[in-house]
């Protein structure tokens, strides 16, 4: 009975020393294994380190194209492509420059046009032809000027006849500028252009405000591209001239001098 027990440990031993050789044997293959990974993982994270650093080269070159175009390492084909870069931003200054020349030159030839026309005593006529190009600015002294003119029309209503008795139009126009109300001027749809006066401004802003409480007078919005020849021309006579303006800035500047 003894030595079948021992007989049995021996057997048991056996197997567990076999099992252990296998559990070694296989210790062995995933150190080998694991060695083998980290061995990876620093190949890796050197490779993530040169890739992070070819990333931010790049970033570098093109945010400075002198130092991409020279010292940076980076692949040939990214240099090729900021030396292409390079070339089309030279390009467009260049032609930024030669646009912004060409819009100074346009601007100031504006300005000396309508300032010209000012003086011929056609401003207005002229700044329709203009609007109606598409050349007018929001902002110009011209548009300042303009700005000032005051409209009222009269159809059908007493006192605002044309002078012409056999006239057949309802529809007269009375224009002003509120830098200079004496110089207002009537317009009629037939053509004829009056000098007013400035006490028909009073009159017509008398007359304006009773319509407007009777509900029998409205605003309109119209470009000067699409005012009748007849009005532009009373604006035209309505405006101050370039003289009065100057008398007017000449005898400002001396009071606050």
């Amino acid at each position: 009975m003894i030595r079948l027990t021992h007989r049995r440990c021996r057997i048991e031993t056996a197997a567990l020393d076999a099992q252990a050789q296998e559990l070694n044997e296989e210790a062995e293959k995933l150190t080998t294994e694991v060695d083998r990974l980290e061995d990876r993982c620093e190949v890796l994270a050197d490779d993530l380190r040169a890739t992070e650093h070819q990333v931010q080269e790049i970033i570098d070159a093109c945010t400075n194209l002198g130092y991409g175009l020279t010292e940076a390492a980076i692949p040939d084909r990214v240099r090729e492509r900021l030396s292409e870069i390079y070339r089309l931003t030279e390009q467009l200054d260049a032609e930024r420059e030669r646009t912004a020349a060409h819009v100074d030159m346009f601007a100031l030839g504006r300005t000396r046009m309508l300032e010209a026309a000012h003086e011929a005593g056609t401003l207005a006529r002229t700044y329709a032809l203009v609007e109606g190009a598409g050349m007018a600015t929001p902002n110009g002294e011209t548009e300042r000027l303009l700005t000032g003119m005051q409209f009222s029309g009269w159809q059908d209503v007493p006192g605002w006849e044309c002078q012409d008795p056999d006239c057949s139009q309802s529809t007269r126009e009375l224009v002003w500028h509120t830098a200079a109300p004496e110089r207002a001027h009537l317009a009629c749809a037939c053509g004829r252009i009056w000098e007013a006066g400035s006490g028909r401004v009073d009159r017509s802003e008398r007359e304006t405000l009773t319509h407007q409480r009777m509900g029998r007078s409205y605003g309109v919005t119209r470009r000067w591209s699409q005012t009748s020849a007849p009005v532009l021309e009373a604006i035209d006579r309505a405006l101050p001239t370039p003289a009065d303006l100057r008398s007017v800035a000449t005898s400002s500047a001396a009071l606050t001098a």
